[in-house]
């Protein structure tokens, strides 16, 4: 049992905009969520967007939101934290936020998560000779689940599937296998969405393909979801609070 007194409050931070979500994600990520944020002019359902491409005044993507640290921590504690992870939160209004521990703060208005309501993601490359590309996917607000591949220089639409009839309330991923991925979304419509991913590594990037596999039905409206690890086991949360442990088969 731990001493909860034995716990240190690094920073306090006061943002202007609700927060919707929040991930610790690598600093080896950073720049494909930087890419992921700054694409514009989409042009569905095929998208490859370099951000190399030249930007019209006005057309950035980085913007300034109101924030405050209403706390820090004393300066010789600081330089004890390890600097390899850095806070991705997802703000109201389509707004993404990178929080490094050196207090080094940006903000994004982000044109792919304008009407989404849920954002999920996974690194699909753990090695070091292939490059690092991340499967990002995004819930809309009239249930429609669309998948991204993400790399440091570009976006690559996969996929858009639209099974649900209300907003996509949660997107949860699973590595089952170095070469399978599964995801999980939630909806208030009580529908919850499994999505098998292959992964087949080829040269320098990976070669996705995703299948619907799964949908069952809830009694209530499911709010939350969540795989344990390295397993087939989901567990719900619903509006009616209760949880509910499910354990999911493939023929």
């Amino acid at each position: 049992m731990y001493d909860i007194s034995s716990q240190v409050c690094f920073k306090v931070l006061k943002i202007e905009r609700e927060i919707r979500s929040l991930q610790w994600i690598h600093k080896d990520l950073y720049k494909n969520f930087v890419t992921f944020a700054e694409v514009k002019d989409i042009n569905f359902p095929n998208i490859k967007a370099p951000i190399e491409e030249e930007k019209e005044e006005g057309e950035e993507a980085k913007v300034n939101i109101k924030y405050g640290f209403l706390k820090t921590s004393d300066p010789k504690f600081t330089k004890t934290v390890p600097e390899d992870y850095m806070l991705l939160v997802t703000l109201k209004d389509n707004h993404l936020m990178l929080l490094g521990m050196t207090e080094k703060i940006e903000f994004y208005n982000t044109e792919l998560l304008v009407n989404q309501d849920s954002f999920g993601f996974i690194p699909l490359t753990s090695t070091s000779d292939v490059e690092t590309e991340l499967l990002i996917a995004t819930g809309s607000k009239d249930g429609k689940c669309t998948f991204y591949k993400v790399s440091k220089t570009k976006v690559d639409q996969l996929c858009s599937y639209k099974f649900n009839n209300y907003h996509i309330s949660a997107i949860k991923f699973n590595r089952t296998s170095p070469e399978t991925v599964l995801c999980a979304t939630s909806s208030h419509d009580r529908k919850i969405m499994v999505y098998e991913i292959s992964l087949n590594f080829g040269g320098n990037h990976v070669e996705t393909k995703i299948t619907p596999m799964l949908m069952f039905k809830h009694k209530n409206k499911v709010d939350n979801l969540k795989w344990s690890i390295k397993s087939n086991l989901l567990a719900i949360s619903t509006q009616d609070r209760t949880v509910q442990v499910n354990f999911t088969i493939f023929i």
